[in-house]
């Protein structure tokens, strides 16, 4: 017989191995356009939409079990909305920057590393970048903790999430790269060597998340 702790643990278990697997095949979806686009000029719309689309499959697959995160951002807000606890925060945050390690690897092997294997970089002055991820990340996190507060519209979450990701690197990629997420910039600009400014993508997406949660409560 299972006790009561070994519940637990297979349910945190369950969590975090939807958080893997979703991460994992949002970094992939993010990642694959932008190469192939360095080859063949496919345009911004596969980029955006190719995300966008995934994510709100993975919401619609993976809400029930782990909440459907997949992005230390939004596992931030929900430690601050406590929706999480902290251990939780901690190891969902593990598994998301865990999982796009590989995931940028499949990339790599499979396709190739063109267009830097999908590195977020700053495409303006660093500190227009900078503020540009974190107003992008504010209107993410807005949108989902709207979402997740009016039961009317859980149904319409994962498409309503996933429009706003793609709106998001639609204005943008040209901007700061669009990434709104420190999991899915992390593995490829590990991977393809580009460190130099990941500090902007393992930032600016907290800083909106935590200013995101802040408006939210002075509306409240």
């Amino acid at each position: 017989m299972i006790n009561c702790n070994g519940l637990i643990r297979i349910r945190l278990l369950s969590k975090l191995l939807a958080e893997f697997i979703g991460t994992f095949l949002l970094v992939i979806a993010s990642i694959t356009p932008v190469v192939i686009d360095a080859k063949y000029a496919i345009g911004i719309f596969p980029i955006a939409f190719s995300p966008g689309i995934v994510v709100s499959i993975l919401i619609y697959i993976f809400s029930k079990i782990s909440g459907a995160h997949f992005n230390p951002a939004v596992s931030l807000a929900f430690l601050l909305e406590k929706r999480i606890n902290f251990r939780e925060f901690i190891y969902y945050v593990i598994v998301q920057f865990l999982a796009s390690i590989p995931a940028s690897l499949l990339v790599y092997h499979l396709i190739g590393d063109e267009g830097e294997l999908g590195s977020t970089l700053p495409n303006r002055e660093l500190g227009i970048a900078f503020g540009f991820e974190v107003l992008l990340t504010v209107i993410l996190i807005s949108i989902i903790l709207v979402v997740v507060r009016a039961n009317g519209l859980k149904n319409l979450g994962g498409i309503i999430i996933g429009l706003t990701i793609a709106m998001n690197i639609i204005i943008g990629s040209d901007i700061s790269g669009a990434s709104m997420n420190p999991a899915r910039s992390f593995g490829p600009m590990i991977i393809s060597n580009n460190i130099e400014y990941l500090w902007i993508y393992l930032s600016a997406p907290f800083i909106g998340s935590i200013l995101a949660v802040y408006l939210f409560k002075l509306k409240d």
